[in-house]
């Protein structure tokens, strides 16, 4: 997982609503998305991919 640049969370205003989220894994060529994910889920998701992935802190 060296080439993941950064992993960031979105939402929109009905996916805040619910209080979901979307895990966004950005590399180099592309990026990639886990869908409609519980807020707190999707937060651990994004720690545990940074951390795979050795992603600094200021970069999630």
């Amino acid at each position: 997982m060296v080439k993941v640049q950064h992993v960031e969370l979105t939402s929109g205003p009905l996916m805040r609503k619910k209080e979901l989220a979307d895990v966004v894994i950005v590399t180099a060529a592309t990026k990639h998305s886990i869908h409609g994910l519980e807020k707190d889920h999707a937060e651990a998701v994004q720690r545990r991919i940074a951390v795979w992935a050795r992603v600094r802190e200021d970069d999630v």
